[in-house]
């Protein structure tokens, strides 16, 4: 379908253009130049398996594939919901995650009970509770400033959140939809309080890290991320935690100019492909913004369409109609069967994803 006539049959661009990609905060002085050098010098031939190139042969290992969500999509509680115009991706992706998580993980006194949704409206009033230095990021006053009227949030502000806050249920504190980019809610009841808390998570409970380029070099994986990782790729660390059992939150770049498609673009919008423009083309282009997602799996290249990386699946927080419209479709490779779902290479979130989250898996280290 051309885009245009797409465009003319969804409204317009009225409902794309609302939604917002500057919700994740960009880590100080990440650069897709930095970022495009980094994965390419990790892509040798001493990594089991890497991506597009002249190491990309028959002999690398295939990453195996992991399904952790579509038990819980196909009974239709789990429908992908919308963040709107506001800068709330980072708390719809940690809910989504904790969601799923907790649904996987519910003891056999639980086992009946049926999936409870959490509250994306609560956990970003909550997560605003700690400033950027709070978490240990410095910006300049004005970048910050900047930063938090487009309610742009950092994964590790989440982490703090979580452990001193905890998650309450989404009855109790409905999202708000039509409320300003950065709106949150100064207090809450007593009741809601509590309720939150009976889902604190422990320290130690949580792995988080994030691209910190403020101090030393930034050449070799383990220099660029605040944590060393034994020079893995982030697709390896990301897959690991899945097989595990763990949804990942990963938040990205979002750039403009060619690169503003890889969010909204038709592929995109009809079915759920996230899809950067190759790397040469993005030369000396800075974010505009950041857009955070829940990874509930993965796909091996052996899958017809699927990118020679592999791709994970996402779930999206643009709701069902402005995300992967056209579900289920045949015909462009493998597609995701849910409205508000997608995919994305391994080779693209090796680039662009600057932080992430998950549940420590038994035996994990917290800050790995």
């Amino acid at each position: 379908m051309p885009w245009a006539n797409f465009a003319a049959c969804r409204g317009g661009n009225e409902m794309i253009r609302r939604k917002s990609t500057r919700g994740g905060a960009a880590p100080p002085a990440w650069g897709v130049e930095m970022a495009c050098d980094a994965c390419r010098a990790a892509s040798g031939p001493r990594h089991e398996r890497c991506h597009e190139g002249p190491h990309g042969t028959s002999e690398q290992r295939e990453l195996p594939a992991v399904d952790l969500a579509s038990d819980l999509i196909r009974s239709g509680r789990w429908a992908a919901r919308d963040q709107g115009a506001r800068g709330t991706c980072t708390a719809f992706a940690v809910v989504a995650a904790e969601e799923l998580w907790r649904y996987r993980n519910r003891d056999a006194a639980e086992a009946s009970a049926d999936f409870l949704p959490l509250s994306e409206e609560y956990l970003y009033s909550a997560i605003w509770r700690s400033s950027y230095a709070d978490v240990g990021i410095s910006r300049p006053q004005g970048e910050a400033e900047r930063l938090e009227a487009e309610g742009a949030t950092y994964l590790a502000q989440a982490v703090l959140a979580l452990q001193t806050c905890g998650l309450c249920r989404a009855d109790l504190v409905p999202y708000e939809e039509d409320r300003a980019a950065n709106f949150r809610h100064p207090r809450f009841a007593d009741c809601v309080e509590q309720e939150a808390g009976s889902r604190r998570i422990a320290t130690g409970g949580l792995v988080h890290n994030i691209v910190d380029l403020e101090e030393g070099p930034t050449v070799g994986l383990d220099k660029i991320w605040k944590h060393a990782r034994g020079d893995r790729l982030t697709s390896q660390v990301l897959h690991e935690a899945l097989a595990a059992g763990s949804p990942v939150v990963a938040a990205f770049a979002t750039l403009d100019q060619i690169g503003h498609g890889t969010w909204f673009g038709p592929e995109a919008q009809l079915y759920g492909k996230v899809i950067y423009p190759s790397d040469q083309y993005l030369r000396g282009l800075r974010p505009d913004g950041g857009h955070t997602v829940c990874l509930t799996g993965f796909l091996p290249a052996s899958i017809r369409g699927v990118p020679p990386s592999g791709a994970f699946l996402l779930r999206n927080s643009f709701g069902e109609l402005d995300f992967c419209w056209d579900a289920g479709r045949w015909g462009c490779g493998p597609n995701p069967a849910w409205r508000g779902y997608g995919m994305i290479s391994a080779a693209d979130v090796d680039r662009y994803c600057w932080e992430y989250l998950f549940r420590a898996p038994p035996g994990a280290k917290a800050a790995a």
